[in-house]
Formats: C-alpha cells, sequence, structure tokens
C-alpha cells in the first residue's frame, strides 16, 4: 500500500468505506439511563417511552470514543478531556461543560481591545464597553477583522476551558451566517468589531433559548449590515421604495423554519409528488415590513453608513418615522396594527418558534455540523423532540439539544452504518495544533506595527491558504453547500452527502498539506534545541529569536514534539541525547518507524490505524530521509512524514 497525503488525492474509495461500513471508534455498550417517563413532543402517534433510553450514559470511554466524542464536542483536543471522559464518560463531561457560565472578561470583544490597546494608542480597552453610539470606537480599518478571524478565534479555541460551548459557536455561526464577505460591501472588513460582538452572541447563546439566539442576532449590527436591513423604509409611493427583504427572506429559509414543510423526523412533507413550501412571496414581504426602520447606533444618519459611522457594538436602533405601522399577516397569522418595531419583531419570533418546522430543521442542521453529514430520520426525530420540549416544558434549549445529539446511541454506539462526517479543513487543523501542545509566539510584525515579545498571540491566516477562515464565510449559504455530494455513484446509489468535501478541492488540499507540514517542521521544538541550538529552550526561541528575525508569516503558532522525538529516538538508540545514531542502521530505523507509528496512533487516533495502513506506513517511513547524512534533520524529516501521514488520512479526517 502505497503511503500518499490526501492533500494530492482524495481517497473516495477509503472515506466510502469509512461512511458506509462499521469500523470502529465510535462503539460502546448500549445501556441505557434514567427511569423517568417523558413523552416525545410533535405528535405522530409516540407513545411514552423511557427517558433517556436513547442516549449512550456510560460511566467511561476507551481513548478512541474520547477522541472521536471530542472531535465532535470540542475544538481543541485536550490530553485532560480526553482522560476526562475516559474516566468519566461523555454525559459527565457535557454535565460540566454546559454547567460553565460564558466568562464575559474572555469575550471576542474584550480580546480584541485588549490586543488593539498594546498595538495602537488609538484604541483603549475601555471602547470594549461603550454606554451609547457617541462613546463608541469608530476607527475604520481591516486589522479588527484580521485579528478575529486570524488570532483571537484561535485564542478562544484553544485556551478556553469552556470547549463545548467554542464548538457550537463555530456551529450556530455555520447555520446563522455572519461574514466579512457581505453581499452589501466590505465594510464588516473595516468594522471587525461587529463580528467580533456577533460572534459573542454566538458563544453567550450556544446553551440558551433558539429563540433569545435568533432575537439577539437580529439586533446585532452586523447581521442587520450583512443582510441589509441597516435603513430599510417603510413603502413610500412617493419614491417608488420598498422594505429590503433579505432578512425578511433569510431568517424563514436559513435560520429557523426552512424552505420546505417538514416531518418530525426532518423528511419532507410532499402533496401530489411536490414539496410544501413553508412561506410565500407574501410572507416575504410582509415579513420586510416588520423590519423596517432599524440603523446602526449613533449612525447620524438612517439611510446611510460610512466607513467610520456608528457603533457595531451596541444592538441596532429603532426610528419610528421609518417604520411601517400597518397591520401585517405573516404564515397565516395576524400581527396587529400601532405596533413598535421591537413588537412587531417579537410577534414573529413568537410565530417562528411555535412553527412546527423549526425544531426538525434545526436539530438537523445541528446535528450535521456536529455528528453526523446523514442522519437516520429516527435519529433527527429524537433531538426535534428534545427542541421541541427539553423534558421539562421548555422549547429550543440548545442546550439540551446539544446534550441529545452528542449522546445518542445513533452516534455513540455506531448503530448507523452511514454516520460521520468529514471534518473541515479549519478544525481538523485545530485538532492536530492542540493534539501536540500548540503554543503562541511572542514576537510578531502586525500590518507594520512590532509587537512586544510579552505579547503571546495565535495567528493562522487560513482562508488565504484554503479557503476557511472563522466569519469568513463566502455567502449565506456557509461555505460549502450543505446538500453537496461528492461526484461519485457509490454517494449517489446510497443518498449520502459530504458537505465539507465541496471545499476539500485538489488545489486546497495541497496547500493544506504544505501548511501543516510548515508547522511541524518549522517552529517545533526538536529543531529549535537540537537543529538551531543558539537557544536553550523554546520559550527563549519564541521571546528573542523570531524578534530578531521580525518574523510575518501565514502562521505563527508552533508546536512540541520533543515526547514524539523522544519516543522514536529511545526506540532506535535506546536513549534521548539527541544524535539519532541508530538511524545509521536501516533494521534500527525501521523498528523506530513501527514504534513511531505506534504511539502517534495511539495519540491522535486511540489506536484506530488498520494493520495494512500502519504497515504500509511503517515500511513508507524506514525509506525517508535516507539522503540526508544529518541524522537528527533526518529523525525530523521521519517524524513529520509520519504525523502528515496520519493526519491527511480518512481514519483521521473522517469522524465517527
Amino acid at each position: 500500500m502505497k503511503i500518499v497525503s490526501i492533500s494530492f488525492k482524495i481517497a473516495t474509495a477509503l472515506l466510502l468505506s469509512m461512511l458506509l461500513g462499521n469500523c470502529g471508534g465510535g462503539g460502546g455498550s448500549s445501556s441505557s439511563g434514567g427511569g423517568n417517563n417523558q413523552k416525545n413532543s410533535g405528535g405522530d402517534g409516540e407513545t411514552t417511552t423511557p427517558e433517556n433510553s436513547w442516549l449512550n450514559t456510560n460511566k467511561s470511554a476507551t481513548r478512541a470514543q474520547a477522541i472521536t466524542f471530542l472531535k465532535q464536542a470540542a475544538i481543541a483536543q485536550k490530553e485532560s478531556d480526553i482522560t476526562y471522559v475516559m474516566q468519566h464518560g461523555y454525559a459527565a463531561w457535557i454535565d460540566k461543560q454546559l454547567g460553565m457560565p460564558f466568562d464575559e472578561k474572555k469575550s471576542m470583544v474584550d480580546l480584541l481591545y485588549e490586543t488593539l490597546s498594546k498595538l495602537d494608542g488609538n484604541y483603549t480597552a475601555q471602547m470594549a464597553h461603550p454606554t451609547d453610539g457617541s462613546s463608541c470606537d469608530k476607527i475604520a480599518t481591516p486589522k479588527k477583522y484580521r485579528l478575529v478571524s486570524n488570532s483571537l478565534w484561535w485564542q478562544r479555541a484553544f485556551r478556553g476551558t469552556d470547549q463545548l460551548r467554542q464548538k457550537v459557536a463555530y456551529a450556530l455561526s455555520q447555520i446563522i451566517v455572519v461574514s466579512a464577505v457581505s453581499p452589501a460591501g466590505n465594510l464588516l472588513e473595516w468594522r471587525g468589531e461587529g463580528l467580533a460582538y456577533y460572534y459573542d452572541i454566538l458563544q453567550r447563546d450556544a446553551f440558551s433559548t433558539y429563540k433569545k439566539l435568533l432575537r439577539d442576532i437580529t439586533y446585532s449590527p452586523a447581521m442587520a449590515y450583512y443582510m441589509t436591513y441597516i435603513g430599510s423604509a417603510k413603502y413610500d409611493p412617493s419614491k417608488g421604495e420598498s422594505p429590503d427583504e433579505n432578512y425578511a427572506r433569510e431568517i424563514m429559509q436559513m435560520f429557523s423554519i426552512g424552505p420546505s414543510e417538514l416531518r418530525l423526523d426532518g423528511t419532507i412533507e410532499t402533496k401530489n409528488g411536490r414539496d410544501i413550501p413553508t412561506y410565500t412571496q407574501d410572507d416575504v414581504m410582509e415579513g420586510a415590513r416588520i423590519f423596517s426602520g432599524w440603523s446602526v447606533a449613533g449612525n447620524g444618519r438612517f439611510d446611510r453608513i460610512a466607513k467610520g459611522g456608528g457603533c457595531y457594538l451596541l444592538p441596532i436602533e429603532f426610528y419610528s418615522q421609518y417604520h411601517d405601522t400597518g397591520a401585517k399577516r405573516l404564515l397565516g397569522q395576524d400581527i396587529p396594527s400601532g405596533q413598535t418595531g421591537e413588537q412587531d419583531i417579537e410577534s414573529e419570533l413568537d410565530i417562528l418558534t411555535r412553527n412546527k418546522n423549526i425544531a426538525p430543521f434545526i436539530a438537523k442542521k445541528l446535528i450535521q455540523r456536529l455528528t453526523t453529514s446523514n442522519p437516520s430520520p429516527e435519529y433527527v426525530k429524537r433531538v426535534a423532540s428534545v427542541f421541541n420540549d427539553n423534558g421539562h416544558g421548555k422549547k429550543g434549549d440548545l442546550g439540551a439539544v446539544v446534550r441529545a445529539i452528542l449522546l445518542d446511541k445513533e452516534v455513540r454506539n455506531g448503530l448507523n452504518e452511514n454516520r460521520g462526517r468529514v471534518d473541515e479543513l479549519l478544525t481538523s487543523l485545530a485538532h492536530l495544533y492542540s493534539t501536540f501542545g500548540v503554543m503562541p509566539t511572542h514576537s510578531w510584525i502586525f500590518y507594520g506595527d512590532k509587537v512586544s515579545s510579552d505579547m503571546p498571540l495565535y495567528w493562522a491566516a487560513t482562508k488565504g491558504i484554503f479557503a476557511q477562515a472563522a466569519m469568513s464565510a463566502p455567502d449565506v449559504f456557509n461555505f460549502y453547500d450543505a446538500d453537496y455530494a461528492p461526484k461519485d455513484a457509490n454517494f449517489t446509489a446510497n443518498h449520502l452527502i459530504a458537505p465539507e468535501l465541496q471545499i476539500q478541492t485538489p488545489s486546497n488540499l495541497i496547500r493544506y498539506n504544505n501548511f501543516i507540514t510548515m508547522i511541524l517542521g518549522s517552529f517545533d521544538k526538536y529543531a529549535i534545541l537540537h537543529i538551531d541550538k543558539k537557544f536553550a529552550t523554546l520559550e527563549e526561541f519564541m521571546t528573542q529569536g523570531l524578534s530578531k528575525k521580525g518574523q510575518a508569516a501565514p502562521q505563527l503558532m508552533c508546536v512540541d514534539l520533543s515526547d514524539v522525538y523522544a519516543t522514536f529516538e529511545k526506540a532506535v538508540d535506546g536513549d534521548t541525547n539527541g544524535d539519532f545514531a541508530g538511524l545509521k542502521e536501516s533494521a534500527k530505523q525501521q523498528k523506530g518507524a513501527q514504534v513511531l507509528v505506534a504511539y502517534l496512533d495511539h495519540k491522535m487516533l486511540g489506536d484506530r490505524l488498520p494493520k495494512d495502513y500502519r504497515d504500509a506506513l511503517v515500511k513508507y517511513l524506514a525509506n525517508v530521509g535516507g539522503y540526508d547524512n544529518k541524522l537528527p534533520h533526518r529523525a525530523k524529516r521521519i517524524v513529520v512524514a509520519a504525523i502528515v501521514a496520519i493526519a491527511t488520512s480518512p481514519y483521521y479526517m473522517v469522524i465517527r
């Protein structure tokens, strides 16, 4: 078996074998928990069933199971979390995470202004908490967006103990999309604090109710700009103007009830062989009237905004004179005349969240972003029932919904052979970074401004590398089509989708491969201590070496591979003095390769690599770097090649 990086060729057959077949890693015993009774919501003749009988409440997990679970439930792969799940089980970890309140001091906005205040005296941390539009930061610069997307998102992802909140916030950002790439223009790139404020809403509301989330994003200036309802005025026949329809359409089509009538299990209702639309153009026009009369706080003008105008850190403001106060009718329900803008919006949110479609539509979207691209109707129905009623009469409880998604036996016990999803390159990179103890650099150039060496910051400008970065989707439909299926007969025949593969183009995959190779080979501890030898410690290199070199690169993070090299060298030499003398003998190099692959398989996958893949990888590594007479250099080539071969394999990239 030849080892070929996924960066040069998507192994479709191998992906299919993992998506379509039972290959382990997600199993567990089928014990049930709880003895209370709960009746599923939604009708369809359900009977009363034991509460949680379909949840995996095991008190422990194998390492492979814990790693798979955390790839679904977290962004960073922390050894402490893996150990906790192994010792206490999935439910205990989830419940612990749900009990962590959102730390306002670690909000994206606070991180942004804390960083900017050190970079530029024009910024102060106090700007993160304006009292009104006049006291808000109005400095327009792309620095803020780039910091949020390329640095601060990573900071929250890696340093946050609230990993479940981080994962759910990221999932929500792909369902209720706001991006610096806007059809309205590039203002959000210049006013990146608005994107930070929006992402904080997603973090803060990750475990609240879906209605509260919809309300908060509706009043966010970033959404108002992105969906173009800033300055949307009531119908004026004298000017030939009508209120903007964008948000009125998307809040129904993309953010709540979806375009077609659904059963509770997420399957589409039909009439005479055709889908039944959930809304009409008349509903869109009525919704547009509801969202008329809003603009950015402190803008000074209702209908237009300049790059430096208005406040993107406060909810949008209501201008009553531009609001349509007439009676409205939405989705067959009447909204009375004479209401304020807030009352009209609350009426619409009531109508949308009461709609029977919202539970299966949002449940399925969250399932697809967290656990599996192809959930069974039964899985969707169970989660949608929890959306309708969390067991205590509350609808839209996102914490309860996320718990149900992650504990369902369909994914935890491997009951659906089509379970699983292809990991996105962005989150797969985060998993890889964190597995090997990612650290931020301490000194680098930030668009012409020198950063002091006491200011460690993560930096990875991934959008220009493989077309994905936080808050940077190309449109409201996210980075990829939610229903995308590869042009492959097996996907078609089995009616399967793999949306993430749409952006895993050959060029993106090649760049991803090169990127992770650079990460592993540039700033790792082994390279610093044993090849450079100018610096005694990694910390010394990060604070002194880089500041002297004035680094500015697409990635400025480092990983500590010292344990990997120590394991490899001990297998080759029997010591860890850094000379790798045993690599002069092919038999010792092969023995070292066997130990290295076993170590990485355990660390990265929990011992899930198939024997044929492990054997082929060992054979491949036994011949890597033979032309390099500098044995530590050869060792580095072997270690990097081994990690890349696993990290870009379907066994790592397909989560199941």
